[in-house]
């Protein structure tokens, strides 16, 4: 269940990326919000969500390079 919580959440970003609707520095702002929010207090499918988001707006970002 981790494991589907983490990557069910990248599916809109990377729909988004398809259809050219991926905007770089909301993305940048997003993932630096992300990394300040991930914190040992969470619960486990919180934490996974928030490193999936983390993990593909990384991937989108260092893409459009």
């Amino acid at each position: 269940m981790l494991t589907y919580n983490h990557f069910y959440v990248k599916a809109p970003y990377y729909k988004k990326a398809i259809n050219g609707k991926f905007d770089k520095e909301t993305a940048k702002k997003e993932y630096n919000e992300i990394l300040k929010s991930i914190s040992l207090d969470m619960n486990q499918i919180e934490f996974q969500k928030q490193v999936g988001r983390m993990e593909v707006l990384g991937e989108l970002l260092i893409r459009e390079k």
